[in-house]
């Protein structure tokens, strides 16, 4: 059985792990990990904090994460995060469209933990997250990579259809909505 928590603080290390796996960082050594994690992930005004994570948990160990958020905050939290990561990890990704605004809710980033794959946690976190955004009354949008065709199959699967190319993380990619 899967439920579902709130992130919180004491979760960064996690986050820190999910994001990197999502966002495809290489550099994932401990102490990056760690840094990235005492950085970013425990702050509540970034991107990637707990307080826009939910947790899913499978027989009392975490499976995987989600994170999102109303995009009528991603600007605020945007000019947060991206300083702090062009400082702290230079990373740095220029011409970068706004990847989200206001009357969305938007599905930054999923990770599933390896060990936890194809067992359905993915599948559970993002119809989770469709709810809520609903919930809200915001319309629910994602970015896909065109040559993730396995994530493509899953957002389809769940309702997500193309609206439109958008330039960010130094890629094309094709935002979607339910």
């Amino acid at each position: 059985m899967i439920t579902f928590r709130q992130a919180t603080t004491a979760d960064s290390l996690l986050l820190s792990r999910g994001l990197h796996a999502a966002l495809l960082i290489n550099d994932a050594s401990e102490e990056r990990l760690s840094r990235f994690a005492d950085i970013v992930c425990c702050r509540p005004d970034v991107l990637y904090s707990p307080q826009n994570t939910t947790i899913a948990v499978v027989d009392g160990e975490d499976a995987g994460i989600i994170t999102a958020y109303d995009g009528s905050r991603y600007a605020a939290m945007r000019q947060v995060t991206m300083p702090l990561l062009k400082r702290e990890f230079d990373i740095e990704f220029p011409e970068m469209e706004d990847e989200t605004e206001a009357g969305e809710y938007y599905l930054d980033s999923l990770a599933v933990m390896p060990e936890f794959r194809n067992r359905g946690i993915g599948r559970a976190l993002l119809s989770h997250a469709i709810a809520e955004g609903q919930r809200l009354g915001l319309a629910v949008t994602l970015a896909v990579d065109p040559d993730n065709i396995g994530a493509q199959k899953l957002y389809r699967s769940l309702g997500f259809r193309h609206m439109r190319d958008i330039f960010i993380f130094g890629h094309t990619y094709w935002k979607w909505k339910v």
